[in-house]
């Protein structure tokens, strides 16, 4: 595991909150507690651990709950305020949306990546203000 030299909440823009939540939420995928689900839809069982797939924010199936990046940093932030529809009030920025819903074909499999390929553009994102997904394999 490379040593962290991610750049501050101010370099990326971002809540202090937030980049805290998302180291949280990289060591979690460099340490290979996510589960990567890749049609929560059709698994109708619990699976144990926890669930991780690029097209679900935080969704509840039969599985289990089912969370992206920012499904599973909005988890690490006990104040994170949410608007009317039930959705997170983060200070976005267009490289921190990047990395929650990759731009179409920056990456062949695109919202099926793989835990070890969002670990990538997370880390990325977190040392370069990028995610580049394109870069990822």
């Amino acid at each position: 595991m490379l040593a962290p030299n991610f750049l501050s909440a101010a370099d990326l823009g971002i809540d202090p909150e937030v980049r805290d939540a998302l180291i949280q939420v990289l060591h979690l995928f460099e340490t290979e507690e996510l589960v990567h689900v890749l049609d929560p839809t059709e698994t109708v069982r619990p699976i144990e651990g926890k669930l991780f797939s690029m097209n679900e924010w935080a969704t509840h199936f039969p599985c289990g709950t089912v969370r992206c990046i920012g499904g599973w940093a909005e988890t690490f932030m006990p104040h994170c305020p949410l608007d009317a529809d039930g959705d997170p009030l983060w200070q976005y920025t267009k490289e921190l949306e990047d990395l929650f819903y990759p731009p179409l074909g920056a990456h062949p499999s695109h919202y099926g990546s793989t835990p070890k390929q969002a670990a990538m553009a997370l880390r990325n994102y977190l040392t370069t203000g990028s995610a580049q997904w394109e870069t990822v394999s």
